[in-house]
C-alpha cells in the first residue's frame, strides 16, 4: 500500500500533551507543575516519549520524510546531529535531546515497539519554530538500526518484526543500511504467510514443528515441553532477488520449517546452504534448494 506524503503534512497547531496522549503514552505526570500541565517544561519541548512496553512517541520533520517506491521513510543520524551541534557550541538541551530520542528509536527497535510520529512543519534553524503539527493516524516502526554508527530507518504503515525466539534472526545478517530495511519490510508483509506455514506444519505432525533440514528432524515440543510448543524458525526456499526481478509472488512451499540451530548454520558467515548439503551424510530429499538472499 502506497502513500502520498502531502497527506500527512499537518495543518494546524495541535497541543504536545493531547497528541502524545492520544498516541498512547500515559500523561498523568504532567500535571505535577504549578502552572498548566501542558506547559510542563519536564515535557512539553521534548521529542520523544516511551510508554515502556507499549509505544514509542518521535517528533519528526515533515521535511526529512522522504518517498521510496510508495513507501514513507525517514532516514535519520541523531548521534552525529548532537555530535555537530556539541562540535559548533550548540545548547546542551538540544544535545540530550537529540541523544534521547536516538535512545528512543533504538528501544523501539530492540523491543519491537511500535512508533507513534507528530509530525512537525515550520521554520527550521538554530531556534527552531513549529508552527504546526499533528499526530500520524497511521503508525511507524525501526525497521533498521545500526548499533554502531547510529544510523536508523523508520517506515510509516509496517508493524516492528519479531525477532524469532528473541535473537537476532539468521536471515538477516547479511544485511545492512537499506538492504536490511527492505527485507524487514518484506518479513513483515508475508507475515500472515509464515503463520499459515506454521500452523500447516502443526496440522502436518500432530501439533509437532519438525525441522525440515535432512538428517535433523528436531523438535522443540519434544526436547523442552510446553516451553517449546509452536516454536520454530521459517526459512526461505528463494532467493529474495529472484523475487525482485520476476515479481513472484512467495507460497506456503517456497518456505521451511527449520530449528534455530540449523537456520544459524545455513547463514553462518553470510552464507546461504542448501538444506540438503547442510547435514553431512544426510539423504537427499526432493525439497527446493534455496537461493542466497541477497537482492
Amino acid at each position: 500500500m502506497s502513500f502520498t506524503k502531502d497527506k500527512i503534512k499537518p495543518r494546524k497547531r495541535e497541543r504536545v500533551i493531547d497528541l502524545v496522549k492520544a498516541a498512547g503514552v500515559d500523561v498523568a505526570d504532567w500535571s505535577n507543575y504549578d502552572g498548566p500541565p501542558a506547559a510542563n517544561p519536564k515535557y512539553c519541548y521534548d521529542w520523544s516519549f516511551v510508554q515502556p512496553g507499549h509505544v514509542v512517541v518521535l517528533n519528526l520533520w515533515f521535511d526529512d520524510i522522504t518517498e521510496d517506491n510508495g513507501d514513507l521513510i525517514l532516514r535519520l543520524n541523531l548521534r552525529t546531529r548532537a555530535a555537530s551541534l556539541k562540535a559548533a557550541g550548540g545548547k546542551d538541551v538540544w544535545i540530550r535531546r537529540n541523544l534521547k530520542m536516538d535512545a528512543a528509536a533504538h528501544l523501539a527497535y530492540a523491543e519491537e515497539l511500535p512508533v507513534r510520529v507528530i509530525v512537525l512543519d515550520g521554520e527550521r534553524g538554530a531556534e527552531s519554530n513549529v508552527s504546526n503539527r499533528l499526530l500520524d493516524e497511521v503508525g511507524w516502526a525501526v525497521t533498521a538500526y545500526n548499533s554502531k554508527t547510529g544510523d536508523f530507518v523508520l517506515t510509516r504503515g509496517v508493524s516492528p518484526v519479531p525477532i524469532e525466539g528473541g535473537l537476532e534472526d539468521p536471515e538477516l545478517a547479511g544485511f545492512e543500511g537499506e538492504l536490511r530495511r527492505k527485507f524487514i519490510l518484506h518479513r513483515h508483509r508475508e507475515a500472515k504467510l509464515r503463520k499459515e506455514k506454521i500452523e500447516e506444519a502443526l496440522k502436518a505432525n500432530g501439533g509437532h514443528l519438525i525441522c525440515e533440514v535432512p538428517g535433523c528432524d528436531f523438535d522443540f515440543l519434544e526436547r523442552y515441553g510446553e516451553l517449546g510448543r509452536g516454536f520454530a524458525h521459517v526459512h526461505h526456499l528463494l532467493e529474495l532477488s529472484l523475487l525482485a526481478r520476476t515479481g513472484q509472488t512467495v507460497t506456503l512451499k517456497d518456505l521451511a520449517v527449520v530449528c534455530a540451530n540449523c537456520h544459524a548454520m545455513i547463514h553462518v558467515g553470510g552464507e546461504c546452504r542448501e538444506l540438503s548439503d547442510l547435514i553431512p551424510h544426510s539423504s537427499p530429499t526432493s525439497m527446493r534448494k534455496p537461493g542466497c538472499h541477497r537482492s
